[in-house]
């Protein structure tokens, strides 16, 4: 029997929503009220000193999720409210406390670090075990080339990474943020190394996408869609893109 590892994310995904995991029964509750507690907690966790890692992105990536949620909803495909809610505390959370505390306090990436201290806090909070987990998992899953994401950390990190296919403004700001964060976490770059590591990392987004944007009821190649408009950034971005 083949190794549960061994299946492409993607197909993991589409195993996942035959079974109907999104709709099933979701014992754990989260209100409207609990969610913007658990919400407005995140914010004094962000270091606004920062280029891009900010509170201000926190607040980009929930509105790229309720975005992306309410076109899934559209077209059929509605999370169960605990969950919708759960996955706006995740993408509160998703960033906390970045700039490399995470392998002086033993983990492996930010994204476990800030999962940690999601996890931390809601527990504190009385949080159900359910929904702690449900958050820990959608956070971890915006970390680059995880493998099986869920259908609910699939949103999350497709909300996270909107501005490689949105319009180029928001591109190249996210680039120049990124470029300049560096420096100010301690490790500086060329400009050249970082227009090779951006090239590549997008690339990488925009073929992970073209499987798994049909998981959320997106369009691949089309004029509009999000693996045809990153191309097009990443592109003119190497063309043109200066910091």
């Amino acid at each position: 029997m083949q190794n549960s590892q061994d299946i492409p994310g993607y197909f993991w995904c589409v195993i996942l929503m035959l079974a109907g995991v999104e709709n099933s029964a979701y014992t754990a509750s989260m209100n409207t009220s609990q969610m913007e507690r658990f919400v407005a907690a995140a914010e004094s966790q962000y270091n606004d000193a920062l280029p891009y890692h900010t509170w201000g992105h926190a607040q980009a990536v929930m509105e790229s999720l309720k975005g992306l949620l309410a076109r899934m909803e559209r077209r059929g495909n509605r999370f169960p409210e605990a969950k919708r809610n759960g996955l706006i505390v995740a993408a509160a959370w998703h960033d906390v406390r970045f700039g490399g505390e995470y392998a002086k306090n033993g983990f492996d990436s930010e994204e476990a670090f800030a999962a940690y201290q999601a996890a931390r806090y809601l527990e504190q909070q009385g949080a159900d075990s359910a929904v702690i987990a449900f958050v820990e998992d959608a956070i971890l899953a915006t970390r680059h080339n995880t493998q099986h994401r869920s259908p609910a950390g699939l949103a999350l990190h497709r909300a996270d990474i909107d501005n490689i296919g949105g319009p180029y403004a928001g591109f190249l700001a996210t680039n120049t943020s990124l470029f300049h964060e560096a420096e100010v976490l301690g490790n500086p770059i060329d400009l050249q190394t970082h227009k090779e590591r951006t090239a590549k990392f997008v690339r990488f987004t925009i073929n992970e996408m073209r499987n798994e944007l049909p998981l959320l009821h997106e369009h691949v190649g089309t004029p509009s869609a999000f693996d045809t408009v990153a191309a097009q950034n990443l592109e003119r971005y190497l063309g043109e893109a200066t910091q």
